[in-house]
């Protein structure tokens, strides 16, 4: 759990560097909130993650999304993707390395090693769409 709190900080200020396409007083919403509930929809892998948390958090006052991911509003899908379309992926390639690269060092990538030494990895088609 150490290393995935790690990440988890990590990344959340990664996203709070991330460039905020917002004028005015319209902030409602930390930048680093709304990357880390985007991540949140994919780390769950639940297509209505974010009505369920909301839904978890009215009957019990805490979900996952405040737990995990340090969330205490959750903005809508909508305001994520506005928010989110406009960020170039070089943004987050230092954190990708750094994350792999921790992974590889405390053997966790060994498990899918395979063809002399080579990593897998599952792909699920976003490339095509690019």
């Amino acid at each position: 759990m150490k290393h995935l709190e790690r990440h988890l900080g990590r990344l959340r200020a990664c996203f709070a560097g991330m460039p905020d396409p917002r004028r005015g007083r319209n902030r409602q919403y930390a930048m680093a909130d709304v990357g880390m509930a985007a991540l949140s929809v994919f780390l769950m892998q639940s297509p209505s993650f974010l009505s369920h948390q909301r839904a978890l958090a009215e009957g019990r006052r805490r979900s996952n999304a405040h737990t995990l991911f340090g969330l205490d509003r959750i903005p809508c899908d909508n305001h994520i993707r506005q928010l989110l379309d406009g960020v170039p992926t070089e943004h987050f390639d230092g954190q990708f390395h750094a994350i792999v690269g921790d992974l590889d060092a405390h053997g966790a990538l060994a498990p899918m090693r395979r063809l002399d030494g080579r990593t897998l990895v599952a792909l699920d088609g976003t490339e095509f769409f690019r």
